[in-house]
């Protein structure tokens, strides 16, 4: 099996059905949050849009099962397990706000406040990060998974706020922000599971 169809068939058995309930009601939350807000609304609209990604964009990640004996291949402990729990966390943290983005589309909001170049592209970013940074707390417990959750809401949180700011280009800021630490956020859970065995 080559590295692409292992990551793949590790993300469709962590895609079970508690999984994608969780998955609908992000969604769902995102859609409401953008019936009743504007991407280029108020700054207590973007406030609340961008907690509640990051809310759900932890919560996600931290219940990724890392711990799962099933995947007893000690080849795939590496880059392909990496990437799979890395995609399925992203997965979870994109509902949110790609639920946002329909119900911001629904009310009529222009397509440069939904596109790269605004709030909306931000909001994506937060979220990955948040996301990505949450994973190395999955094999912890106790005050270090705390710890790791806290900074993972930190690391979103300062990747949207030069968006938050209405800095000027704060979307892109936000991307490179997100780029960086996104990077290393995924970096540290390689390594995190190269130190952790799972079937011990």
């Amino acid at each position: 099996m080559n590295g692409t169809r292992a990551t793949l068939a590790i993300v469709r058995r962590e895609m079970d059905a508690p999984w994608l309930g969780r998955l609908g009601a992000a969604a769902f939350a995102g859609l409401g949050l953008g019936l009743l807000s504007s991407p280029g609304g108020a700054l207590e609209n973007h406030l609340l849009a961008a907690t509640a990604a990051l809310w759900f964009a932890v919560g996600g990640a931290l219940r990724v099962d890392v711990r799962d004996g099933m995947y007893f291949a000690a080849p795939l402990y590496g880059r392909q397990l990496a990437r799979a729990h890395a995609l399925v966390a992203l997965a979870g943290a994109f509902a949110l706000p790609a639920g946002a983005v329909l119900g911001w589309a629904a009310r009529g909001a222009p397509g440069n406040e939904l596109g790269p170049g605004g709030f909306a592209w931000a909001l994506f970013c937060a979220a990955a990060v948040a996301a990505l940074v949450a994973l190395s707390a999955t094999p912890r417990g106790g005050g270090a998974r705390t710890g790791y959750a806290l900074l993972a809401t930190g690391a979103g949180a300062l990747t949207a706020l030069p968006a938050l700011a209405g800095w000027h280009d704060g979307t892109a800021a936000s991307a490179c922000t997100a780029l960086v630490i996104g990077f290393f956020g995924l970096r540290a859970f390689g390594e995190t599971l190269a130190r952790f065995d799972p079937i011990g």
